[in-house]
Order: structure tokens, then sequence, then C-alpha cells
């Protein structure tokens, strides 16, 4: 094949791979840390209980719930307890107690996920798996 029908051919292969970057493999597939460190307790199925920091669902300080057809973006700051229940069609039932004192069961999708930092390591627990996250405190410190 002669050298100038090479150089179409690399430029088609080197724009096929433009933008392909790392497909995964030295990347996390944790979201990063928000600014804001709500701390509290999170207790999963099996009873197994751990005070962790920097609480997140997917990387935000709030979380996507469902009231009838409506979907509710609940901000941790107004949370002080959600207790689950199991769900159907890939959703999980949550009573959350707000701040203010008012309850209001809601549907959360069971895949999503929720992490902290406990004093052993980091932690990411599905929705379908808690029991229990009760929030320490309305105002959180900022990360610095």
């Amino acid at each position: 094949m002669p050298k100038k029908a090479l150089v179409p051919l690399l430029l088609i292969a080197a724009l096929a791979l433009l933008g392909m970057g790392d497909n995964g493999l030295t990347g996390s597939d944790t979201p990063r840390t928000p600014a804001k460190n709500f701390t509290g307790t999170v207790v999963d199925r099996s009873m197994t209980t751990l005070h962790v920091s920097h609480m997140h669902c997917e990387g935000k300080t709030s979380v996507k719930g469902y009231l009838g057809e409506m979907r509710i973006t609940l901000d941790f700051a107004k949370i002080k307890q959600v207790e689950f229940y199991p769900g159907t069609a890939g959703y999980t039932w949550g009573q959350v107690t707000f701040r203010e004192g008012k309850d209001k069961k809601l549907r959360f999708k069971s895949l999503a996920r929720c992490y902290g930092m406990a004093e052993m390591g980091q932690v990411m627990v599905r929705v379908k798996d808690l029991k229990r996250i009760t929030f320490d405190d309305q105002q959180p410190q900022q990360d610095q």
C-alpha cells in the first residue's frame, strides 16, 4: 500500500479514537465528595450501623424521591431521618421525617447509591439495602 494512502487511514483512526478517554480504566466510579459535610448514622438491612461523614447520594447533598408522579429533590438540610421499606418495580419506599416535624412517604430508585466516609474507610450503599439514615446536623460544615 502506498504511503500516501496510509495518511487518510491514520487520520480516520485517530479521529475515531479521539475522546474515548480512559474508558474508566484509571478513574473511579465514586462521585466527587461535595463541599458540604453532612454527618449521620446509616443502618443497612442487616442492621449494621455506621456513623459516617461527607454523606452524599450520587455526588449531591440531596436525594431524588417520587411523590405520586412528581419527582422531588430533597435537600439533606431539610431531612431529619428516612426509614426505608421494600418496594416494587425498581423502587424502595421511604418514610421521610423532616426537621420541621412533618412526615411524608416517598418512593426512591432502588439502585441509587449513597456514599459516606466511616472511620474504617469509604462507604457505598444502594437505597434498596438501606434500613435507615439519620442526619446529625442541619447546617453542615464547609470543607476547606
